[in-house]
């Protein structure tokens, strides 16, 4: 008899077809609602077509979004969490939330998510590129990459491997932390005079 566990395992050979249409169905809503080529929905539709089949066949590509979709959806839960606080402790029945007008009226809100997405997608780019041996062998320059006794993440090694170990590296990314804290910070400060 087969399990849950079996049935979600069996959805990883299908895990290409889902980024596929991810891919292309937000493409597609925000070419939409921004209108950045005109108003042609089929112009619309054929450039989310076009890049969503650049993920379908790009390995990486599609690991990245692999690793991006869930912490996406964390992000957009927290902010559902925040909206259902403020309207439950905050809010009256009669005030309706408008995010919109939320975002033009706290424009430090906007920059706080852009800085999370900002974060989330370079850490799941540095994860996919960060194995050394296996970028460099598609590209056909493997060489001396990495020696057997260094481990993934390790700081100081050839290639795109040690570049992308040492931006992944614990301390590093707290350092980007604080450095972003402390320009909202000031940003924040400078704005009050």
């Amino acid at each position: 008899m087969a399990d849950f566990l079996q049935a979600v395992g069996a959805l990883e050979d299908f895990s290409p077809i889902f980024i596929f249409v991810l891919v292309l169905a937000v493409l597609y809503g925000l070419l939409q609602y921004t209108k950045l080529l005109g108003g042609s929905k089929a112009l619309h539709a054929l450039i989310a077509f076009v890049i969503a089949l650049i993920f379908l066949f790009s390995q990486n590509a599609g690991e990245v979004i692999k690793i991006i979709t869930p912490w996406f959806v964390l992000l957009f839960a927290l902010i559902l969490f925040l909206l259902v606080g403020i309207k439950m402790f905050g809010a009256t029945k009669d005030a309706e939330i408008d995010l919109f007008a939320m975002f033009d009226k706290h424009s430090n809100i906007s920059y706080w998510i852009l800085a999370v997405t900002l974060v989330i997608v370079l850490g799941a780019i540095a994860t996919v590129y960060s194995q050394p041996g296996e970028v460099l062998a598609e590209r056909g320059d493997a060489g001396p990459v990495a020696d057997a006794g260094s481990a993934r993440g390790d700081t100081g090694g050839v290639g795109l491997g040690g570049f992308f170990g040492t931006i992944t590296h614990p301390k590093v990314l707290g350092l980007i932390v604080i450095l972003l804290i402390g320009s909202f910070t000031i940003r924040y400060m400078a704005q009050q005079n």
